[in-house]
């Protein structure tokens, strides 16, 4: 049985997120640290067939 991982989404949402968080990182309103740990998160939800 397979760990539970975070659900999938479809990729031109997560893609959408990811732009916006990079967009956050480069107004530095969010810690590099805090963008790595959300990057992972949202790459975790990327629908892989």
């Amino acid at each position: 049985m397979e760990a539970a991982a975070a659900p999938k989404r479809p990729q031109d949402d997560v893609l959408s997120d990811l732009a916006a968080l990079h967009q956050r990182f480069d107004d530095e309103s969010i810690s590099f640290e805090d963008f790595e740990a959300a990057k992972g998160l949202l790459l975790a939800q990327l629908a892989v067939e």
